[in-house]
């Protein structure tokens, strides 16, 4: 839903490759979810090196104004491994599914960012996507709650 006003505009092959890093992404939970003494910092540093290698076979032009490698360094070496850290460390104690969906997050936030930042307007399809997600996110939440409450009231 997010992308679907940017298929036709030859994006898709990037839309393919950006669904494809958040389902490995969502992997990663399940499996560390399974193997609760896996180093995270380790992983976390391979991942980070995984996908630059993988990224370098798609550039096309190594040139880049200061300003932007400026942005790269700050998210690459303390932004993204900090925040990347501490949600794999809750994979010792929330599931992966809840994870997972609280990591969709990013993805309704960042067009926000993005248009409060840069002034870049994002597409209707955008919020229709995010809505959605923000619902599921919403509906979750209280049939989350809803199951706890009923459990301590059986337990009682």
């Amino acid at each position: 839903m997010i992308f679907s006003s940017q298929i036709s505009s030859g994006n898709l092959k990037g839309n393919i490759y950006a669904l494809i890093c958040v389902n490995l992404f969502a992997l990663t939970f399940v499996i560390l979810s399974q193997y609760n003494n896996a180093h995270r910092f380790s992983i976390t540093a391979i991942a980070g090196l995984s996908g630059m290698l993988i990224s370098y076979f798609f550039i096309n032009d190594f040139t880049l104004e200061i300003n932007t490698l400026l942005i790269f360094l700050l998210t690459g070496l303390f932004v993204s491994p900090t925040s990347r850290i501490l949600i794999l460390i809750r994979t010792k104690t929330l599931p992966a599914s809840e994870i997972s969906i609280l990591m969709i997050i990013e993805t309704v936030m960042a067009p926000i960012w993005v248009w409060l930042v840069l002034d870049e307007i994002p597409y209707d399809s955008t919020f229709l996507g995010g809505s959605i997600i923000l619902m599921t996110l919403f509906l979750n939440s209280l049939y989350t709650l809803k199951r706890n409450k009923d459990e301590i009231a059986s337990i009682n």
